[in-house]
């Protein structure tokens, strides 16, 4: 009888034990976040999130450990498809040929991404998130492939880029789990590029994927709804992930309390983690309102 006693005790202690873990890593949370520009680590120490995509740049350890305690993941961003000029690998390759002009955005810059020492770079960065204790990578840009598709510059042209992103990333996820193991998260950022979620070879090397402006887009500082034939095609794609057994994240440009309910309750149903990113922070320079997230 005392032995039964003593076992009940334990497994009382065991399911507490572990119900204090689930509230640590953030069960209370609907909400998953995406903060990359101007990070304050502060601002997260007091909230609970599912997924946490983070800037890694001068972050310690101590910090992530902490924070990987108000989440159930945290993924270091990488940019895979551009190189970014305030970086400190740019000064390493700066000069290089397959360095080419400026994208779009401030300080982007367009690569032949399929150049060795490009992989280099990304696995060196991939190296410190894991060094720093994240628990994964979010490689963003993945998009860049069917970019350059597009533009047809001079320097790809007859170049299949979309082929040569599936085979970058199938290269990385092999090289990540023989280096950190089969735990170690590799998500990417689909963008424009849906199409490559056909492609087993691409789902079979990653764990996650994000899409962004799903349901609504980001114009001119406001949002507005995203087209029915577009919110379709997506939705086609991300529901093949989902059902391939990856996770999807899901990111809009959201104005208010109730667009955020609403965007929360579309995600849920489909089986997506929602990231209701403010419009006035649509630069992920701070993370979805606590009132939003409840």
């Amino acid at each position: 009888m005392r032995r039964v006693f003593l076992f009940l005790i334990f497994t009382s202690m065991v399911a507490v034990l572990s119900l204090q873990i689930l509230v640590n890593r953030g069960s209370g949370e609907v909400c998953s976040c995406c903060y990359l520009t101007d990070v304050e680590p502060e601002d997260l120490m007091h909230r609970r999130f599912d997924v946490v995509i983070l800037e890694m740049e001068d972050l310690t350890s101590s910090t992530v450990e902490a924070l990987r305690g108000r989440c159930h993941l945290l993924l270091a961003y990488v940019n895979l498809g551009y190189a970014e000029d305030w970086r400190p690998y740019w000064s390493e390759v700066s000069s290089e040929s397959w360095i080419h002009e400026s994208t779009e955005y401030e300080g982007k810059h367009f690569i032949e991404f399929w150049h060795p020492r490009w992989r280099d770079v990304i696995l060196r960065l991939i190296d410190e998130a894991y060094r720093l204790g994240f628990e994964g990578v979010l490689l963003d840009n993945v998009d860049a492939s069917t970019i350059l598709l597009d533009l047809n510059f001079t320097w790809c042209r007859g170049v299949d880029t979309e082929e040569l992103m599936i085979q970058l990333v199938e290269n990385i996820s092999r090289a990540v789990e023989e280096r950190y193991g089969p735990d170690f998260q590799l998500y990417i950022n689909i963008g424009s590029a849906l199409r490559l979620l056909r492609d087993g070879r691409l789902l079979s090397s990653i764990d996650g994927v994000l899409r962004e402006e799903l349901w609504h887009i980001y114009r001119d500082g406001v949002s507005v709804e995203a087209s029915r034939e577009e919110v379709e095609e997506a939705l086609r794609w991300l529901r093949e992930a989902r059902w391939s057994g990856k996770v999807v994240l899901v990111s809009d440009p959201i104005e208010d309390g109730d667009e955020a309910r609403e965007f929360i309750a579309r995600c849920r149903e489909e089986g997506f983690k929602p990231i209701p990113q403010p419009i006035w922070a649509w630069d992920y320079s701070e993370p979805p309102p606590r009132s939003w997230c409840r």
